[in-house]
C-alpha cells in the first residue's frame, strides 16, 4: 500500500468528501488517522491509546484541559513534642511517583519511577494566633541520583473562632515557601486562604480552603519543571 501513497491519499480524500462522511468529523478523522498511519507504513502506532490522542483528544501536552496520567503517593510517621509555645516535629516518610502506561506509550517518554525516603526535622513557635515553623530534611535513600538536603518555612495566622452552624470555626491564612537542592534552591512558594471548623463530640476538625501555588512542579515526573496552579484543599483531622 506505501507504494500506491499518491493515489491512495487521492482515494482517502474522494471518499472523505462524500455527503456520508461530511457529516460526521469524529468518523472522518478515524478514516483518514487510519489510512494515513498505513501509507506511510506506521502500523506500529496503531494502537488504542495513540487512536484516543490523535483521533479522540482524550488527552494531549497541548491541551490545556487535559491531565497526565501520573501517581504520586505519600506514606509516614509523624511525631510531634509539644514543649508550650513550641513544637518539635519529626517526620519521615516514603515517597513515590509512577508514569501511567497510557501518557508513556503516547508521547514516547522516558518512565520515570521515584521512589525515596525522606526524613524532616521541623520546629514550630506559637505566639498568640501567630505560628512560625522551620523545617530541614534529607533523603536517607533515592532511587535517583539527586542532592538530598531540602529547606521549607511557613507562616500561619488563625482568627478567634466563631460559632457558625454548629461548629466552632476560624478563618486561617498561610504562606509556605520550600527550596530543595536537587532543583537548583529554587523557591516555591504557596498561599493559602480558607476556614477551620470543629465541632461535635470528638473535636475532630475539618478544613476548606483555596491555595495558589508557584514554584517546582509537586508532580514528581516534572521534579524540575516549572507549575502554578490555583486549587482547592479539604483536609479531615483523624
Amino acid at each position: 500500500m506505501q507504494g500506491n501513497g499518491q493515489a491512495g491519499r487521492e482515494e482517502l480524500e474522494r471518499v472523505l468528501s462524500s455527503a456520508c462522511f461530511a457529516r460526521s468529523e469524529r468518523v472522518s478523522k478515524l478514516l483518514r488517522f487510519l489510512v494515513e498511519r498505513q501509507l506511510d507504513g506506521r502500523e506500529n502506532e496503531l494502537k488504542e491509546s495513540v487512536i484516543g490522542v490523535e483521533v479522540y483528544g482524550r488527552f494531549s501536552l497541548d491541551d490545556p484541559r487535559s491531565s497526565l496520567i501520573s501517581t504520586d503517593w505519600v506514606v509516614g510517621i509523624h511525631t510531634v513534642a509539644d514543649l508550650g509555645a513550641w513544637q518539635i516535629d519529626l517526620h519521615t516518610y516514603h515517597e513515590s511517583s509512577h508514569l501511567g502506561d497510557e501518557y508513556a506509550e503516547t508521547f514516547h517518554a522516558t518512565r520515570l519511577d521515584w521512589t525515596r525516603e525522606v526524613a524532616t526535622l521541623g520546629a514550630r513557635y506559637q505566639h498568640g494566633r501567630l505560628g512560625i515553623a522551620g523545617y530541614a530534611s534529607y533523603t536517607l535513600v533515592d532511587a535517583l541520583p539527586l542532592a538530598k538536603p531540602a529547606a521549607a518555612f511557613a507562616v500561619d495566622y488563625r482568627t478567634p473562632s466563631r460559632r457558625l452552624l454548629g461548629t466552632r470555626a476560624h478563618l486561617i491564612a498561610a504562606v509556605y515557601g520550600e527550596a530543595q537542592a536537587y532543583a537548583g534552591w529554587k523557591l516555591s512558594s504557596s498561599a493559602r486562604l480558607g476556614g477551620a471548623f470543629q465541632g461535635g463530640k470528638s473535636g475532630r476538625e475539618m478544613g476548606l480552603s483555596a491555595i495558589y501555588f508557584d514554584g517546582i512542579s509537586t508532580q514528581r515526573q516534572f521534579y524540575r519543571a516549572k507549575s502554578r496552579y490555583v486549587g482547592v484543599e479539604l483536609r479531615f483531622g483523624l
